[in-house]
């Protein structure tokens, strides 16, 4: 409720309604004092949003700016008129057809997913100068640097290279090579340890959330609750099953980082993706048997299918043979146990 209340006030601030000053004071009203007495959480979060604001009047600065230089170029007598025009034109961005639409229509984004977008547009115009200056700021959590290229892309973080990245010693840059006007570039190597636990996902998420709210702020809480559902699918599911959730919360985090408009808590938006994955009768479900790859005559053939199968006249209890001379199984044919028939189950 506080996180959505003060985001309310960080729109307001956007659209013109308010004036900073006010802002910041309804914002220091909305942050709740620490249970424990300590100042810095509180204070920790009013810088978050304040730099929000901040970064709003960047914004509006830069646009002022581009609009004085269009304005003074067009009120300036052109000396040179004969001056071919540029080889390449720059696409206008305004002419698009999913930028008119919307446009027209006006964002329906909710205000963490607009400012997601703000800051993803921010880190696209100069990628590799976005990355260095991350890499090499004061507070930056350690993290490969690979899939730092991915957050600030937008992109879903792959799991296995952070989690590896906390056992190996090496460095996972990209090789590049020259070779007279070409450069030839490897990609980092394929992750030498990979999640197949629990406590691997969490290790790896934990550093993941770190990481990604270092550079997206507004999008802690999201992450910590998405960790809390995850969690709670890991405990709802046995153990031999838990590699059905690591599929589950993978494809989730890819649909999320394919959209602009889905929150990772937007879990009603993934039912499809837990009954593919975690339901045992899922499409995508590891938990399904393995078919048998020898046709059926060869397995009856060699008493495979034999052995496989329940006896029915021991269900009935009617089989007179041990479970050793028997050619069916000794078990329930409801539910595979040997404590009981079916007709007991």
């Amino acid at each position: 409720a506080v996180a959505t209340a003060c985001m309310a006030l960080v729109d307001e601030y956007r659209k013109g309604t308010v004036s900073k000053g006010r802002t910041i004071i309804a914002l220091s009203a909305a942050i709740p004092a620490s249970a424990d007495g300590d100042a810095e959480a509180p204070d920790k979060t009013l810088d978050t949003y304040i730099k929000m604001l901040d970064n709003f009047d960047a914004d509006r600065e830069r646009a002022g700016k581009r609009g004085r230089s269009r304005s003074h170029e067009e009120e300036s007598p052109g000396s040179d008129a004969a001056e071919p025009p540029p080889k390449r034109q720059r696409a206008d961005p305004g002419a698009f057809a999913w930028s008119i639409e919307t446009a027209i229509e006006g964002s329906k984004l909710r205000t963490e997913c607009r400012e997601s977008l703000r800051l993803l547009k921010i880190y696209a115009v100069e990628p590799k100068l976005s990355k260095s200056d991350l890499l090499n700021s004061e507070g930056t959590p350690e993290f490969p640097d690979s899939e730092w290229t991915h957050i600030l892309a937008g992109q879903a973080v792959d799991l296995d290279h952070v989690f590896n990245g906390r056992h190996s010693t090496g460095a996972d840059d990209k090789v590049s090579h020259d070779i007279g006007e070409f450069t030839i570039s490897s990609k980092p190597k394929v992750p030498s340890r990979t999640i197949i636990s629990f406590g691997d996902w969490v290790i790896a998420w934990f550093a993941t959330t770190t990481a990604t709210a270092y550079a997206f702020p507004h999008r802690q809480r999201e992450l910590v609750r998405y960790g809390e559902h995850v969690i709670g699918q890991f405990a709802a599911i046995a153990p031999q099953f838990h590699s059905c959730v690591m599929d589950y919360e993978k494809a989730v985090r890819r649909r999320v980082a394919s959209r602009r408009d889905l929150l990772l808590t937007d879990f009603f938006e993934f039912s499809d993706l837990r009954v593919q994955f975690i339901d045992i009768r899922g499409s995508g479900s590891s938990a399904l048997p393995a078919k048998d790859s020898k046709p059926a005559s060869a397995r009856y053939a060699t008493g495979e299918a034999r052995r496989s199968e329940s006896c029915r006249r021991w269900n009935g209890g009617e089989c007179s043979l041990t479970s050793s001379a028997c050619r069916f199984r000794h078990v329930c044919s409801t539910c595979g146990s040997g404590s009981h028939r079916s007709r007991d189950c």
